[in-house]
């Protein structure tokens, strides 16, 4: 299957960020990550322009003062000071573990109502405990695991997205497993394509990701087509509200694709402070200007001239959703990497 993304050229570049990361920082360890996000600490990065050209070695870009504006809020550094980056797994989307509204500004009183929480979906916490498990296969006791990042890009400001998450693949350094291609194959993620993927990328997804569909893998097994009503009980408690973990033998249920459901919570909560008057989440998603993509058979038979769609066409009043993950190509909101003067990051240095 060939995919010509429109609007869009295929990098020649490559960037290998290699690290580890630590399991403890994971949900149902100490931390509360889930299993499409990892927070890599750096011990190199390098980078090639094309795939004949040699690496530029000890690239210190990220290091020395590198900010995106996080969803257009203010500056923020890619790498902290402990030199660790968010790494958001290219081409998935696992189950919400945590989620809370976004653009809405809740009182304290509101907040004390519980529309402030983090709201998850079903399967959220059974997908970590199902990579934790198959990460523990690498794990030499220590709880780190080596692991290197690959994404193919040209540019710096290539490698992040709107949030400033570090968008790529990720193998664990022993094995060259590749855990973006292990979580949509055993169906612990739903594939999630975007603009910004080449054909290769989003071939390999795919391919792995049709299969755990047909064969109703993990998730499949409850993936709806209807969007599911919302669950004002269905959230993650901080561990002073709640010590004891989501039962993951029993965190199962009617699921929808995460960017339903991201939006469907700031809906919710918006309807219940009267900032959001939509009568349906379709009329609310038809309102985000930018949420827009490519649908995926028009792009193999139009390519280039394939058109733009609102989100919003694909879903019904009555709640019916008329694509399955694998349909869609969303349109990645671009980030720009800067300095501390504000101006734009170019050079592999």
């Amino acid at each position: 299957m060939s995919i010509p993304i429109p609007k869009y050229r295929e990098f020649k570049g490559l960037v290998e960020i290699n690290g580890s990361f630590e399991l403890d920082k994971f949900y149902y360890r100490n931390g509360r990550s889930d299993a499409d996000t990892i927070n890599l600490s750096i011990k190199s990065v390098r980078f090639k322009p094309s795939e004949s050209a040699n690496w530029i070695e000890d690239v210190k870009v990220f290091f020395n003062g590198a900010y995106v504006r996080k969803n257009k809020g203010k500056p923020e550094p890619v790498v902290n000071d402990n030199n660790v980056v968010s790494i958001r797994l290219q081409g998935i989307d696992a189950p919400e573990l945590h989620y809370n509204e976004q653009g809405l500004t809740l009182t304290d009183e509101q907040k004390k109502q519980g529309l402030g929480k983090e709201f998850r979906q079903h399967w959220g916490g059974r997908c970590v405990h199902e990579l934790l498990n198959f990460l523990s296969n690498y794990d030499d006791g220590s709880g780190i695991i080596n692991a290197k990042v690959l994404s193919k890009v040209d540019s710096p400001s290539d490698l992040f997205d709107t949030y400033g998450r570090c968008v790529g693949e990720i193998e664990i350094v022993e094995k060259e497993t590749n855990l973006n291609h292990w979580l949509v194959q055993e169906g612990w993620a739903f594939p999630a394509y975007y603009n910004s993927m080449t054909e290769k990328e989003i071939n390999d997804i795919d391919t792995k990701s049709k299969q755990a569909h047909n064969n109703h893998k993990g998730i499949w097994k409850d993936y709806s087509s209807v969007v599911v009503p919302f669950d004002w009980s269905l959230y993650l408690p901080s561990k002073k509200e709640s010590p004891t973990p989501i039962d993951y033998k029993t965190d199962v249920g009617d699921v929808n694709f995460p960017k339903i459901f991201r939006r469907q919570v700031t809906y919710e909560v918006g309807r219940k402070i009267k900032k959001i008057n939509e009568q349906s989440l379709k009329d609310y998603i038809e309102t985000i200007k930018d949420d827009v993509c490519y649908d995926l058979e028009e792009v193999l038979e139009k390519g280039e001239n394939a058109s733009i769609y609102k989100i919003a066409k694909f879903i019904e009043q009555d709640g019916k959703i008329d694509f399955s993950p694998r349909d869609l190509v969303f349109i990645e909101k671009e980030a720009s990497l800067k300095d501390s003067d504000g101006n734009k990051i170019e050079k592999w240095i």
